[in-house]
């Protein structure tokens, strides 16, 4: 059976591509049942297995047999289980791309790799880092200023990252047709009343050009970044253009175009505004 902690983590740990394996032993007898009791009530999700983490370690994960879950501390027998964690300064292998020489690759263990991207949390891990260098009473280095600097530049982009996540998630709640590889006759015909059947780069009306629906964050960005698919048909994302408009624009978000889209947009009750957040998130991407 394997158990996943229930506390967040700092995010960035939860891009270390590594985890720490080491066997704990115990004896089932009653100096160790408090320990039994943690690991039996974490597979219930009463508690969490953080209970059971060592200083200056994140428990992420334990993996022991079923025979664990019916100790009651009298057999005296002896069992092991297996613990997957990291250490605080594990940050540094991760901006250096190397690993420990007790480093594992959690597939290989067969861990959950989205369980355990669940647990990341906007929080930074330097408070952890300098109370491990304030509690040394020689200091340790870690982390120097130069990877200080790494690990603030390293968490903007994983906290937008996050915070993309947390958009996806809301776009759920959103009506969008499902499974549809182009516009509907009666999308396309919604979203062209809606802009008064003009384009909103240049004003030209369908009397006078050719119209066509076409989206504000491209297909390309939708799929890079993994956002959700709902933004192919939510409407906050589909403007209209007319035919020399949509052949000047990129297949690619640019930051000129969500400068623009922004002034296009800048007003709450702008039925495309809700789209905002996203390009602010976007751009904040491309600017690191």
């Amino acid at each position: 059976m394997i158990i996943y902690r229930k506390a967040s983590l700092p995010a960035i740990y939860c891009k270390i591509p590594f985890l720490r394996r080491s066997t704990r032993s115990f004896v089932d007898c009653p100096d160790d049942l408090n320990e039994i009791f943690i690991l039996q009530e974490a597979s219930k999700g009463k508690r969490c297995i953080s209970e059971l983490e060592k200083k200056n370690t994140f428990l992420v994960a334990v993996s022991f047999p079923d025979e664990i879950l019916h100790l009651k501390g009298v057999t005296n027998e002896l069992f092991e289980y297996v613990s997957y964690a990291l250490r605080l300064w594990d940050v540094t292998y991760y901006l250096k791309d190397t690993n420990p020489s007790e480093a594992v690759e959690p597939i290989e263990e067969g861990l959950d790799i989205g369980k355990i991207e669940k647990l990341a949390a906007a929080k930074s891990c330097l408070p952890f880092l300098h109370e491990l260098e304030n509690a040394h009473s020689k200091k340790t280095g870690i982390p120097s200023a130069a990877q200080e600097k790494e690990i603030k530049e390293a968490e903007k982009r994983i906290f937008a990252g996050l915070k993309i996540r947390s958009l996806k998630g809301d776009l759920k709640s959103q009506k969008s047709p499902k499974n549809q590889s182009s516009f509907r006759p009666k999308d396309r015909e919604r979203i062209l009343r809606r802009d008064q059947y003009k384009c909103i780069f240049c004003g030209m009306p369908g009397s006078e050009t050719q119209l066509e629906i076409n989206h504000i964050i491209p297909r390309s960005t939708i799929k890079k970044l993994n956002l959700n698919d709902d933004l192919f048909f939510i409407d906050y994302n589909l403007i209209t253009t007319c035919f020399p408009c949509n052949r000047g624009k990129s297949d690619h978000l640019r930051t000129e175009d969500i400068k623009l889209y922004f002034k296009l947009f800048a007003d709450p009750k702008h039925s495309n505004h809700k789209l905002l957040e996203f390009l602010k998130l976007i751009k904040g991407l491309q600017e690191l």
